[in-house]
């Protein structure tokens, strides 16, 4: 036991550095395994933004879809819709951006601390079946240079009268 003892405080310096490597190591796997989780990023204000409200109502082949939002970071890269059924299938749809980027340009809109205004966006019925939600992914390039896709905004499907 004394020998152990002696032994230990004469590495004692080697044993603290090799903790600390294997505990950074581990911490940076764990770090990149929970960064692919979205309820970590909104924690870690990781997300590219935060705060979005939507609405929808029905138009003529599809629904208009439009709401606010707060742009926290990163650099806008593109939209997927998706109209999803009962059965919980989802459909690739288009989505029509054109009325918004009519109006401003479109491309990525700078950080912003205020709610701004989004839409309106004209997400496609499904060729076929009837929906019942719908779902729309942002893609923003990051500052660490990942590519992060989050649900942007979802919502019942709302059938025209």
């Amino acid at each position: 036991m004394i020998n152990t003892r002696a032994a230990l405080r004469q590495n004692l310096a080697m044993i603290v550095l090799l903790l600390a490597v294997t505990f950074i190591s581990g911490f940076s796997a764990a770090w990149d395994a929970l960064s692919g989780k979205r309820w970590f990023r909104d924690i870690t204000m990781q997300t590219p933004f935060y705060a979005v409200t939507a609405e929808a109502e029905p138009v003529d082949g599809g629904l208009a879809v439009r709401g606010t939002m707060v742009k926290r970071r990163c650099e806008f890269q593109g939209l997927r819709a998706y109209v999803f059924r009962a059965s919980g299938l989802r459909v690739p749809v288009a989505l029509d951006v054109s009325t918004e980027t009519d109006v401003w340009g479109g491309g990525s809109r700078p950080p912003s601390e205020m709610a701004e205004v989004w839409g309106p966006w004209v997400i496609s019925a499904p060729l076929y079946g009837r929906a019942a939600g719908w779902e729309i992914f942002a893609f923003h390039l990051c500052p660490d240079g990942r590519l992060q896709v989050n649900l942007f905004a979802a919502g019942p499907w709302l059938p025209a009268n």
